[in-house]
């Protein structure tokens, strides 16, 4: 589950947003005050062609930054603003429309080789709507909390095979309590997570019809637990890497 649950933070999608809204407008303004060459701009971090007004980007412009990134489009008082597209250093890019520096609506093109988008191409949708973000590609769907380096609050995910994650997210991982459940809607497990795998206090529900209810890690029973059989038989016990490994009469 870990490598799903990590695909918008393994591209650092979310950088851009980052780097657009801290160039503020005072940022912008006072580096262009002084480094004005007619419609170029030069800075220690930046260059800048295009349009400005009262000191500040406007209009349609280009916009380099010394690590690699660079974005072609609108602006408005120093922000991108207005159809653009921005290009990573990684590798993908955000066509789209952005309103006082951040994305609003367009497509994310991943070309980062991870774990997820093995074969590099895949895009996703992008929008926001009452500050609730939500992504769609190819089969999938997040829809939730999205911050600096991924997904980050509570959000669901839903999966290629049908199956769905409903809880917390930090920095683009199901980490924190959730709820995960398989394609025909019935539950799996609920509880803690770490890293997209069972982690701490959870209850598995197999599909044969028996129920493990205790300690996980690293996504295998681990520790005290009690597993209830389907005729309602409750055997405790303690577990390591899924193998029960004392029993308690």
């Amino acid at each position: 589950m870990k490598r799903c649950f990590s695909v918008l933070s393994t591209v650092g999608v979310i950088v851009f947003v980052v780097f657009a809204t801290c160039y503020s407008l005072n940022v912008f303004k006072g580096k262009t005050d002084k480094y004005v060459k007619g419609q170029e701009y030069a800075g220690g971090d930046f260059a800048y062609t295009g349009n400005i007004h009262n000191g500040l980007f406007s209009g349609e412009g280009e916009f380099a930054y010394r690590g690699g990134d660079h974005y072609k489009g609108g602006f408005k008082n120093g922000l991108f603003d207005g159809k653009g597209k921005f290009e990573g250093r990684e590798g993908w890019s955000f066509e789209g429309i952005f309103i006082g520096g951040k994305p609003i609506s367009g497509s994310f093109i991943l070309e980062e080789d991870g774990s997820y988008f093995k074969e590099g191409g895949e895009s996703a949708t992008y929008t926001r709507n009452a500050d609730v973000d939500t992504f769609e590609g190819n089969g999938w769907k997040y829809i939730g909390a999205f911050g600096v380096r991924g997904q980050d609050g509570s959000g669901t995910f839903n999966f290629k095979d049908g199956s769905t994650y409903v809880g917390e997210f930090v920095r683009g991982y199901v980490e924190g309590e959730g709820v995960y459940t398989d394609k025909s809607g019935k539950k799996v497990y609920e509880g803690s997570f770490k890293d997209g795998k069972f982690e701490g206090t959870g209850k598995y529900f197999s599909s044969e019809g028996w129920v493990y209810e205790g300690l996980f890690q690293d996504g295998k029973f681990d520790g005290e637990g009690t597993l209830t059989t389907t005729d309602g038989t409750a055997v405790r016990g303690v577990w390591k890497d899924g193998k029960q490994v004392k029993r308690y009469e």
